[in-house]
């Protein structure tokens, strides 16, 4: 019997022990066993109460379902939740911004990188994000009117972006 079978089995007798919880989410994601790491993240979600804990689990569940299961569906359901929690999460607004640029889903990602780009304190990463919001206007979108917005918010927060713009 395997580690994660024992694990599994302590679980059966005590299924509110967040130590055992959290050693086999461990052993799972180590054996890359994703299926099942992402039942027992399930699990653990519904043993939480702290919002901050929750919605640090749907992050972990978002990652796995996105980069090892190949669920953006899922993921996205994840990083949404996260936002119920914690509307103004940087982690997952930025994580969201990315799945909907990688799918094509322009106008949401337009949305994610805008709240991001306002709650960030960094005035170069604001900017950087401005650029892309420029380019998705520009090259996606065909908005030339939106782009021109973009890259002059951009070019407003970081004068050194007029490089990134012109190439």
């Amino acid at each position: 019997e395997s580690a994660a079978d024992c694990l599994e089995d302590v679980l059966q007798l005590e299924p509110t022990h967040l130590e055992v919880v959290g050693e086999l989410e461990s052993l799972l994601r180590r054996r890359e066993d994703w299926p099942r790491l992402i039942t027992i993240m399930d699990h653990h979600l519904r043993l939480l109460s702290d919002p901050d804990e929750k919605a640090q689990v749907y992050l972990d569940m978002g990652e796995v379902y996105h980069s090892n299961l190949a669920r953006v569906d899922l993921a996205e359901q994840a990083y949404n939740q996260v936002r119920v929690l914690k509307p103004e999460s940087p982690v997952a607004l930025h994580a969201l911004g990315q799945l909907y640029e990688r799918s094509g889903n322009w106008f949401q990602a337009l949305d994610m990188l805008e709240q991001e780009a306002q709650l960030t304190q960094d005035k170069a990463e604001a900017s950087k994000l401005y650029q892309r919001m420029g380019r998705i206007q520009e090259q996606m979108l065909m908005n030339r009117e939106g782009a021109a917005e973009a890259y002059r918010r951009a070019l407003e927060l970081d004068v050194r972006a007029i490089v990134a713009i012109e190439s």
